[in-house]
């Protein structure tokens, strides 16, 4: 399990690291080349730097080794510094990569995403995350956080091989071990952070796990897909001799997602022994998107304009959660209108 949260807080303190230590690095993913001897892999680096005032002051890098062209090692991306001194110093970290998360996270085609509309992400909830829940809990959830802005970096500032690397050995293995583990700590962050900033998160999470699907059932590249999506038209009606049901529909449709609002009624009431809760459906609004990027953005949609698909059928569950032992009883009432 990669845990590179512990890995940071683990780091020296200020008295015990020197400007003139290397870098720390924390191997995220590796392999041999099949032609050469040479490693390449994925790097996070920590270095010890010094701000106006000889404050100590940290800096994490993304880093390439051995890929091709880049026989030297190259630099994706650079943290804002962290003050070593501070007493959350790594805040900042967490802060920046939930930011740029929230603001490359992809549209719904022909609406407006709130992304543009949104300030910068408030310290103070993300400070109350991080307090209110245990060490392993927010790991978890870092980890998550830390592979979303990883897969960005790698689907659109590094050669395919490095993606590919990121895709088989850090998406593949982590994310259904972090599946259960994450959610605590996901649910409040996304209750805490407001509704645009949870819209923009989800968006950018679902289409992350779309592409890591669609590489996993289909087994091709990315590359392969993007034109034929955009050459052929009426996927629908694709039939399984010429391949594309398998292949292209699957595609098109894994960016189709889901986005439901619940709102609920509820009230409590205490009894001698126990706690008797209510709850009425009060509004149900569920709408499908495809999500994509605007040209302006660099990137074209990369699925059909032409296909429409929309859920049929929809079913929520208001009650316990799946498996909950602290319930004694659970009835249905009749509904009023």
């Amino acid at each position: 399990m990669m845990d590179v949260w512990s890995w940071i807080c683990e780091l020296p303190n200020s008295d015990e690291w020197t400007e003139s230590d290397s870098a720390l690095v924390f191997e995220l993913a590796s392999s041999k080349s099949s032609q050469e001897e040479s490693t390449r892999s994925i790097q996070l680096k920590a270095e010890r730097t010094a701000g106006s005032n000889s404050e100590a002051l940290v800096t994490f890098t993304i880093c390439l080794q051995g890929f091709h062209p880049f026989d030297a090692p190259k630099t994706l991306w650079v943290s804002d510094t962290c003050p070593l001194s501070s007493e959350k110093p790594f805040l900042p970290l967490v802060l920046q990569l939930l930011q740029e998360i929230i603001a490359r996270s992809p549209t719904a085609q022909n609406s407006t995403c709130p992304r543009s509309q949104l300030q910068k992400l408030k310290p103070d909830p993300v400070t109350w995350i991080m307090d209110s829940h245990s060490a392993e809990s927010f790991s978890s959830f870092f980890s998550l956080v830390f592979i979303t802005r990883l897969f960005w970096l790698c689907a659109f500032d590094a050669p395919a091989e490095a993606g590919s690397l990121c895709f088989e050995s850090v998406l593949g293995p982590h994310l259904e071990t972090l599946s259960c583990k994450q959610a605590p700590v996901l649910r409040t962050f996304l209750v805490t952070v407001g509704v645009d900033a949870e819209l923009c998160f989800m968006r950018a999470l679902g289409y992350m796990l779309a592409k890591w699907h669609i590489l996993r059932e289909v087994g091709v590249g990315l590359q392969t897909l993007a034109p034929l999506a955009s050459q052929q038209a009426g996927l629908s009606y694709a039939t399984e001799a010429h391949g594309l049901w398998d292949t292209v529909l699957k595609y098109a449709l894994a960016h189709h997602q889901l986005e439901a609002v619940i709102q609920l009624e509820y009230a409590v009431r205490f009894y001698d022994g126990y706690i008797q809760v209510n709850a009425r459906v009060n509004n149900l609004r569920f709408h499908v998107v495809r999500l994509g990027f605007k040209k302006s953005e660099g990137v074209d949609y990369d699925h059909n304009d032409d296909e429409r698909h929309f859920v049929s059928r929809a079913r929520a569950w208001v009650g316990p959660e799946v498996g909950a032992t602290y319930v004694g009883g659970l009835s249905f009432g009749p509904v009023h209108k």
